[in-house]
């Protein structure tokens, strides 16, 4: 989960010119990216307002699975806490328990929160 304001944020899934020219703009902070294990998915991000000289990440989610697993990934696996994006309890404990299904925090300067904390 990507959330960005005043700006925008790209992505797209493998390399090349054809790659970069079909990327696709994140709209929500609760939009997904699919893409495939060990395939480069890429994420630009960009100012909306000339006057903005600098653009930094607050957090990145990633989560896999292999087919086997894939329906953990069909429902809401994020909701916010405090502002920041965090991972269901529910998910994190069905991902956490199957060895087919994995997540990280990327990149998080967020805190985290406990359960009657979420919003």
């Amino acid at each position: 989960m990507i959330i960005i304001t005043l700006g925008e944020v790209l992505s797209c899934s493998g390399l090349g010119a054809f790659a970069v020219a079909s990327a696709t703009a994140l709209h929500d902070a609760s939009d997904s990216v699919r893409g495939e294990l060990g395939g480069l998915t890429s994420f630009v991000a960009r100012a909306a307002l000339p006057h903005i000289r600098s653009v930094h990440a607050v957090s990145l989610l990633a989560a896999f699975a292999i087919p086997a697993a894939a329906h953990l990934l069909t429902g809401n696996v994020t909701d916010m806490c405090g502002g920041h994006p965090e991972f269901t309890d529910a998910f994190r404990a069905a991902c956490g328990a199957s060895p087919e299904c994995s997540f990280r925090y990327v990149f998080d300067q967020g805190s985290r929160c406990a359960p009657h904390e979420r919003l």
